[in-house]
């Protein structure tokens, strides 16, 4: 989604990233509170919020070979119907 607020504009795509941005800010929040009142340590929230969040930049990274692919491999655009 944010490749395509890019290509069509790149305001629109630094509005999605601004959005994104905040709305992963606030789910981590919502995690910490949800584990804090499980009986954690101060610890343990931070260690499991912590890795958490890794998962994002993580999936961008393993991702990031698809990304390279050329079009007609991802569309298939070889194949007849």
């Amino acid at each position: 989604m944010l490749g395509i607020g890019f290509a069509a504009a790149a305001k629109v795509g630094l509005l999605l990233i601004i959005a994104l941005t905040i709305e992963v800010l606030f789910l981590g929040l919502t995690v910490a509170a949800k584990i804090g009142e499980a009986e954690r340590s101060r610890w343990q929230i931070i260690l499991l919020t912590g890795a958490l969040s890794l998962l994002l930049p993580v999936g961008a990274l393993l991702a990031l070979p698809v990304s390279r692919l050329s079009g007609d491999v991802l569309t298939d655009s070889s194949r007849s119907d």
